[in-house]
């Protein structure tokens, strides 16, 4: 039952995650490099949501990976560690 459960809140938090990534480099690209500001937030704070929505898809792929677990091997750990790494890679700093 606690499994179904963590499996159940990461999906959620996946998708939180996805939809914060995707409307952040939308509303980033209506910014136009730090020219003018949307919903009174500038480029650079469109950027600062990034570090929320990676957090909120990494815990996705953590509540994933048990799931898969059964089905897969070597290869599904490596690419979970791969895919975990490049979400935190992928932050950019101030």
């Amino acid at each position: 039952m606690h499994s179904a459960k963590l499996i159940r809140w990461s999906g959620l938090l996946a998708i939180v995650g996805g939809v914060m990534w995707t409307g952040s480099w939308i509303l980033n690209a209506l910014a136009g490099h730090g020219t003018g500001a949307v919903l009174g937030l500038s480029e650079r704070g469109w950027r600062r949501l990034l570090d929320p929505a990676m957090l909120f898809f990494m815990a996705g792929l953590v509540g994933f990976y048990p799931r898969q677990l059964g089905k897969t091997r070597k290869l599904g750990k490596t690419g979970f560690i791969i895919g975990l790494a490049g979400l935190d890679a992928h932050r950019q700093p101030d």
